[in-house]
């Protein structure tokens, strides 16, 4: 069973090894952080404004079909 782990262990080491040497895995975590550095603050301002933006969209959508916007905040 030893044996088992440590010959899976070695060949993980290699492959690492491998892959370190490598610049298309450079390539790979570059692109990978590129795109991280594009989609989290996307997702931090959506979580942040995403009511926001959503009214907005029904303001610019009401506009173009023509439609009276709905005043919510008059009271009835």
């Amino acid at each position: 069973m030893r044996e088992s782990v440590l010959k899976t262990c070695r060949s993980m080491t290699n492959r690492l090894r491998t892959f370190h040497r490598d610049e298309q895995g450079d390539e790979g975590v570059n692109k990978i952080l590129i795109i991280a550095l594009i989609a989290v603050p996307l997702v931090i301002i959506l979580i942040i404004f995403g009511k926001e933006i959503v009214q907005w969209f029904k303001d610019a959508w009401s506009d173009l079909a023509g439609e009276d916007p709905i005043d919510t905040t008059a009271p009835e």
